[in-house]
């Protein structure tokens, strides 16, 4: 099993619409997707309306409207297969083009060891 983290900053006036963008065709992508069997968008709390005013999770600059998906799959060939599919490729184009501020991050892990 595979857990693959993709890491990305939002530009600030982007913010709002990328998560309707990621509800509306990224996750609607991954759940076509059978070898895919979990997906989690993620917002860094220290950048969400409901961080504390005070106290340790507080955003340094690189930390503003930062983002993460995690997904699970199957294996490894599994994500290259899902990376070679035509709307797979379309989603990522509008990603870049429309949201994203910075260079994303993916990484993948095998994941040892489950509850």
């Amino acid at each position: 099993m595979i857990l693959r983290t993709f890491v990305f900053r939002v530009k600030r006036k982007k913010r709002r619409a990328v998560v309707g963008f990621m509800r509306r065709e990224a996750l609607k992508l991954l759940r076509r997707i059978p070898a895919c069997r979990a997906a989690f968008f993620c917002r860094n709390p220290s950048t969400s309306p409901l961080a504390p005013a005070r106290g340790k999770l507080r955003a340094g600059p690189k930390r503003k409207g930062e983002y993460m998906w995690v997904t699970v799959w199957r294996n490894q060939r599994a994500v290259r297969a899902a990376q070679k599919r035509k709307d797979w490729q379309r989603i990522v184009r509008i990603e870049e083009g429309e949201y994203f501020a910075g260079r994303p991050k993916a990484q993948h892990f095998e994941v040892l060891l489950t509850k």
